[in-house]
């Protein structure tokens, strides 16, 4: 780490989703995910944001084209393979298979001991193929979450994917307290409980009997719907009273608005987006939320530092793949690989340097830049971040927090060793 007192800060919160199933921890709409993030993705200039949006009756809800055509696949793959003769006719077995071969893999020496015969690999391909056909991935992306965690820690995440999390929202301190807020959807048949301990902001929804992105506390910015995790880059964020602050792929405002409601109102807050389509949900979000310190740009993100004054503060939610919400988009599954996490890797290593290039090392109050991703691989997160440790003078700021899990210190044999929190 290099040294001197005017040393920029990197804060690495990257939103690698408690995938161990806490509902509190995650989120998800009242039907099948309907999130905006990554929408029309092949701009990869595109954010990645989490926050989901209504539709245009007001109601969440909905699994997408993609979603639909990603399970069609799943059951063809698998119909298909029981014609083959190559899997077993009973789903049940298939998920017994897996479940074997997996503790298998854990207990390796004791297995070998008991006279299972296969190699290791052997044991491995059959496993990431089976994971494929019953859970519904590529194998190429089955075998890499399952190189990526233990056999089981990966059926873990495989299910957690599958699970149906509550819609959560968050309460604009501007305008109502919590309690309140909660008081208030109750007595329109809303049905809500606090997320966690955590945050003193969030609500899950359980159920509604009225559009909850057309009530009149929603139309009167009281709260946005937001999910959970999406609150915890804000958090390491930390903004303060009276900075300059960029949000720096923003649409459609979540976290922009979350960012103003902290500084309560004060100082100056630029959100950017690339797409001007996008920036129109973010003006009227900010709106809609009552803040009055937030400037909207519409540009490049790699080309901000040249129009914009030295900052306190910098978020990069960066667009990505989408692989650590799989649960709201399972077309996921399918439709992002290996290139896909590389291509998205180098624009965001670009973003990330350009972010902590336009931070005023010296700021009394600052100094800091948060990345995160919705995304779980090693090529969005850890190796963004090294990246960022051997190319810049940087040094990482820990972050405590109740939710998540601790980054990978290797992946195949690569180890990130600059990487401590």
């Amino acid at each position: 780490v290099a040294g001197g007192p005017a040393e920029k800060k990197v804060e690495a919160a990257e939103k690698k989703e408690d995938w161990l199933g806490e509902a509190e921890e995650n989120e998800e709409d009242l039907g099948r995910g309907s999130g905006d993030e990554d929408d029309d993705d092949e701009d990869q200039d595109d954010e990645g944001e989490e926050e989901e949006v209504a539709d245009d009756d007001g109601v969440l809800g909905g699994m997408d084209d993609d979603a639909e055509a990603a399970d069609q696949n799943h059951g063809s793959r698998i119909l298909a393979r029981i014609a083959e003769g190559t899997q077993p006719t009973d789903l049940n077995a298939l998920k017994q298979q897996i479940q074997d071969d997996a503790a298998l893999l854990t207990e390796w020496r004791k297995a070998k001991q008991m006279g299972d015969k296969r190699s290791r690999e052997e044991v491995f391909k059959n496993l990431v193929q089976n994971c494929s056909t019953y859970f519904g991935y590529s194998e190429e992306l089955a075998e890499y979450f399952l190189q990526m965690f233990s056999a089981e820690q990966a059926i873990k995440f495989f299910e957690a994917n599958e699970q149906h999390r509550p819609l959560t929202i968050r309460t604009n301190s501007l305008k109502a307290r919590r309690s309140s807020l909660m008081q208030a959807l109750t007595q329109r048949k809303v049905s809500v409980d606090p997320v966690g301990t955590w945050t003193k902001v969030g609500l899950k929804v359980y159920s509604s009997q009225v559009p909850v992105g057309a009530t009149p506390e929603y139309l009167g910015g009281h709260y946005m719907i937001q999910s959970a995790s999406s609150f915890v880059p804000v958090m390491a964020l930390a903004p303060q009273q009276d900075e300059v602050i960029l949000d720096m792929a923003a649409a459609p405002g979540g976290k922009t608005t979350y960012i103003g409601q902290l500084m309560r109102n004060t100082g100056t807050l630029f959100a950017n987006d690339l797409r001007r389509d996008r920036c129109k949900a973010l003006v009227a979000n900010v709106h809609r939320m009552g803040l009055t310190n937030v400037i909207v740009t519409n540009l490049d993100g790699k080309k901000l530092s040249d129009k914009l004054p030295k900052l306190d503060r910098v978020l990069l939610d960066a667009p990505c793949t989408g692989s650590g919400i799989i649960s709201r988009d399972p077309s996921v599954k399918v439709k992002r690989g290996l290139k896909d996490f590389e291509n998205h890797s180098a624009l965001q290593k670009e973003l990330l340097l350009c972010a902590i290039d336009m931070v005023d090392a010296g700021s009394k109050t600052g100094g800091y830049v948060v990345y995160s991703t919705c995304s779980v691989s090693v090529e969005e997160n850890e190796a963004v971040i090294q990246h960022a440790l051997n190319t810049r003078s940087v040094e990482l700021v820990s972050f405590s927090s109740a939710v998540g899990k601790p980054t990978q210190k290797l992946f195949v044999g690569i180890s990130f060793l600059g990487i401590v929190f």
